[in-house]
């Protein structure tokens, strides 16, 4: 993933990926999917300006995102009617409210001591951002800096017969079973929580949207 031309679409507003409302997964699974579990802090990787957050807020939630563009981060912190605290550090510009902290820079220059404690991780639009050959580090990473926190993960997998679509991207498809490669050696449970056929064109098809849920 070349981080140049992710900020290009925040600097074109070509974000096709952002939705306009919560994610239908979020909202309709994120209780009965972490009802037994600690959800005070959440973190969103590659968030965006994502209305997710914004859901996960109102559920009483502290938010802690990484962004690469500060197009987006302003946005986001506008579309609230906030205007939140920017304090610089050696990597980061960190815009903070009472609810949320945003880190605009590169993922892989955050530490554990930058997020603090993570409960939960919710990636809908991150790792279907990464290449194959970029996949297993982002992954890793992720569980480094969070102590191995659970997951809600989002992804698009190939409809039928069209396999040979997950070498198109970004976003990519992503299969079962690769899933399974990426995460088993941290997480003993791997679930399917739901999979629905996507209304979004992708890739001149209609993908499958997945939800999983990743647990130690």
């Amino acid at each position: 993933m070349n981080p140049d031309f992710w900020r290009q679409c925040w600097e074109s507003n070509s974000i096709g990926f952002h939705e306009t409302q919560p994610n239908v997964l979020l909202t309709s699974y994120f209780d009965s999917c972490l009802k037994d579990m600690n959800k005070q802090r959440v973190f969103v990787p590659m968030c965006g300006k994502s209305n997710d957050m914004t859901w996960l807020i109102k559920q009483n939630i502290h938010v802690i995102g990484v962004e690469l563009s500060e197009i987006a981060v302003n946005a986001y912190f506008k579309s609230l009617n906030i205007t939140p605290t920017i304090t610089k550090t050696t990597y980061f510009q960190k815009y903070s409210s009472s609810f949320c902290d945003i880190f605009v820079g590169d993922l892989f220059n955050l530490t554990p001591n930058d997020i603090e404690t993570i409960d939960v991780i919710y990636d809908r639009a991150a790792l279907i951002a990464w290449e194959p050959t970029q996949r297993q580090k982002y992954c890793n990473f992720l569980i480094k800096i969070t102590k191995n926190a659970p997951q809600l993960l989002i992804t698009f997998q190939a409809p039928s017969n069209q396999e040979a679509l997950v070498s198109q991207g970004p976003p990519f498809f992503i299969q079962p079973e690769t899933i399974q490669t990426l995460y088993s050696e941290n997480y003993s449970s791997i679930k399917l929580i739901h999979s629905h056929q996507s209304e979004r064109l992708i890739h001149s098809a209609h993908p499958n949207e997945c939800l999983w849920k990743l647990q130690a």
